[in-house]
């Protein structure tokens, strides 16, 4: 889960409680996505960057991807590289992840 006070927490269903919370960033982090066949989460902020995590390691992000110019309010992966995203702006935008870049809007 991603939350507005900046931090993603991650919920063991077996037991019912909270199991790794990443640290806290300077946005609120407002949407998540799972590429790579599902091995990679992508959490969107609200200052218009990326952040990749790794599967079972969310206390801190392993690469970043910055080049939005706005808040990034919601994301969809099309295939295990491609996501679309929303921004505050208004715009749709293609973004291809691994090697990062804007396919188009």
């Amino acid at each position: 889960a991603a939350s507005g006070e900046g931090t993603i927490q991650s919920w063991d269903l077996r037991i019912n409680k909270p199991d790794i919370q990443s640290e806290v960033y300077a946005s609120e982090l407002t949407c998540l996505a799972s590429v790579r066949e599902e091995t990679k989460l992508v959490v969107g902020d609200g200052e218009g960057t990326l952040y990749l995590f790794n599967e079972g390691q969310y206390g801190y992000h392993s690469d970043q991807y910055a080049g939005h110019p706005d808040a990034i309010n919601h994301m969809i992966a099309v295939t295990d590289n491609v996501l679309i995203t929303g921004c505050e702006d208004g715009i749709l935008r293609a973004v291809h992840l691994f090697p990062h870049r804007f396919v188009g809007q």
